[in-house]
């Protein structure tokens, strides 16, 4: 299983976590019509999914929704994650990401601003092994292609159909965890790996759910 802290994931094809620190800026976005994370979950098995507590050792996969209101125009739909695996507090472009990008609109003439389209989407990491105990902070966001060119002073003045002519690892690039973006959304958890339990914590809850049993057979008797 690949390093954790050193794991970059970028899927073409896919296109939401509470902080450390108070000290630390929370992106903000303007919109979430077209583009909204609606859930974080993981999961040990990659069937049953939630927030539980896992272990060292645990091998663990993320599921991130976006869910969109409205088509919109835009090329394309992002969502990024960011883990802070060495608890510092900030989300830097440099930890370890997840990366996701889904074409929506594969003609820069066509209008869809106002189509209503009610869809989720679940973009699902590949299993990796948990190797460090702790409490992980993770910030996840979803915006818009548009909106990721505007962020950017090189790219903010390009035509709408700019979109269509960025690759896909130009945009992982431009989405970052910090600044404003007009689209999308963000939301934010805490993933607690726990420690192992040695083998004399086992023998200790064996020997005390054997007291306990004694204890009620007496009664019993």
């Amino acid at each position: 299983m690949p390093n954790i802290k050193s794991l970059t994931i970028a899927l073409l094809g896919s296109c939401s976590l509470l902080f450390a620190q108070q000290t630390l800026a929370a992106p903000t976005h303007s919109n979430p019509q077209w583009q909204s994370v609606s859930d974080i979950s993981w999961s040990t098995d990659g069937i049953n999914w939630g927030n539980n507590d896992v272990h060292v050792g645990d091998t663990i996969y993320f599921k991130f929704d976006l869910f969109k209101e409205t088509q919109g125009s835009h090329y394309g739909n992002l969502l990024k994650a960011w883990i802070d695996w060495n608890q510092d507090g900030t989300f830097t472009q440099d930890e370890s990401s997840f990366f996701y990008e889904i074409v929506n609109v594969t003609n820069p003439a066509l209008d869809y601003t106002n189509t209503p389209v009610n869809s989720t989407h679940s973009f699902i990491t590949s299993g990796f092994t948990l190797i460090d105990e702790g409490s992980f902070d993770m910030l996840v966001r979803a915006t818009c292609t548009e909106s990721a060119l505007d962020s950017d002073p090189a790219y903010s003045d390009e035509e709408w159909g700019y979109q269509w002519s960025v690759g896909f690892d130009q945009y992982d690039t431009l989405f970052k965890p910090d600044g404003h973006l007009h689209q999308g959304n963000l939301m934010t958890s805490t993933l607690n790996v726990l420690a192992v339990p040695e083998p004399e914590t086992y023998a200790m809850m064996l020997l005390g759910l054997g007291m306990i049993a004694a204890v009620v057979r007496r009664r019993r008797q």
